[in-house]
């Protein structure tokens, strides 16, 4: 079913059924003059607390004039529906799998596996870029950085990719090296797209399910710039006024189950040595404590509740360039 919403501008709605009953619907929207050009197609809240990303998509398809658009943008505002209405965090709740584990997912599987599956063939396939945007769930504190991904073989992806990263000026960008040759079936919508020959980036922007003004812009601007960038309007790229810092994404693990206490922020300058946090038991015990080993930066604090072998804080580490991707 599709909905004008103004001249060029238009709504789809796709929806798929799964084996055991289970019904689901993804709003597209397209916007375009008709004229021919690129297809960036940019998707939010594949995790259903993701609220910045949502509200910066809201506010391009309203500024959006479809007459100045070469090509074609596709915006998926709400990718994950039944997480954004159950307000539910990382996965989808029928399944409780990660939507952006599953890509490209299966017409014949689990709620997730449906709703990817709908998500690939009907809109990402047919990208010239992809756009993935995420950032700051209920319990996460993010600071803004984007990712792009090279692949062995092909460097024209990993070009094109890198600078669209660039083109949401971000203080932090993550180069991502995917081997050519990996079986990545059920992993995140930027490694298919990448491994389909599609230049990916990841943005991620956004803390603690708030709607904080600076990271609705940094997606609203950054997916305009890319649109520049990609000669789909007839404006000049808006130039960085410094150069992203390059990083890798390292994971801090914990070992043990309680309450995060942490003495660092996202954003904040970390240095070998320095204590950044501790986890306190329901017995109001000290159970662990995390040391930096690294000059880094801290990306993201996760928490309070923290599990046994999952991550309360992700650091970058200052890289020479693409080094190999680190599955979070």
């Amino acid at each position: 079913m599709t909905e004008l919403l103004a001249p060029g501008k238009e709504v789809e709605s796709l929806s798929a059924t799964t084996v055991d009953g289970h019904q689901l619907s993804v709003s597209v929207v397209r916007i375009s003059s008709g004229k021919p050009g690129p297809v960036l197609v940019v998707i939010a809240a594949m995790h259903g607390t993701e609220y910045a990303s949502v509200a910066a998509l809201g506010r391009l398809i309203q500024e959006a004039q479809p007459e100045d658009v070469s090509g074609s943008l596709v915006l998926v505002p709400i990718a994950n529906q039944l997480a954004f209405e159950t307000r539910t965090m990382y996965v989808c709740p029928p399944d409780g799998k990660n939507l952006n584990r599953v890509f490209p997912g299966r017409p014949d599987g689990t709620y997730a596996e449906v709703l990817a599956d709908l998500l690939w063939r009907n809109v990402a396939s047919a990208a010239s870029c992809i756009l993935d945007v995420h950032g700051g769930e209920i319990v996460e504190g993010l600071f803004p950085f984007t990712g792009a991904y090279a692949q062995d073989g092909r460097p024209a992806i990993g070009e094109i990719s890198r600078r669209a990263a660039e083109a949401f000026h971000p203080p932090y960008l993550v180069l991502n090296q995917l081997p050519a040759h990996v079986d990545r079936r059920g992993q995140r919508l930027s490694l298919m797209g990448t491994d389909a020959g599609i230049p990916s980036v990841l943005v991620e922007a956004g803390e603690r399910g708030l709607l904080e003004e600076s990271d609705i812009r940094f997606i609203q601007e950054g997916v305009r710039n890319v649109m520049r960038l990609l000669g789909m309007l007839a404006e000049p790229v808006q130039p960085a006024l410094a150069r992203p810092v390059v990083v890798r994404e390292l994971p801090v693990i914990a070992h043990s189950t309680g309450l995060f206490h942490s003495k660092v922020k996202a954003g904040d300058q970390i240095s070998p040595g320095q204590e950044l946090g501790e986890v306190i038991d329901p017995f109001g015990r000290s159970v662990e404590r995390f040391t930096s080993e690294w000059d880094g930066v801290v990306l993201g604090v996760i928490g309070p509740a923290v599990v046994e072998g999952r991550m309360p804080l992700v650091v970058g580490v200052v890289a020479d360039g693409w080094a190999p991707h680190q599955p979070l």
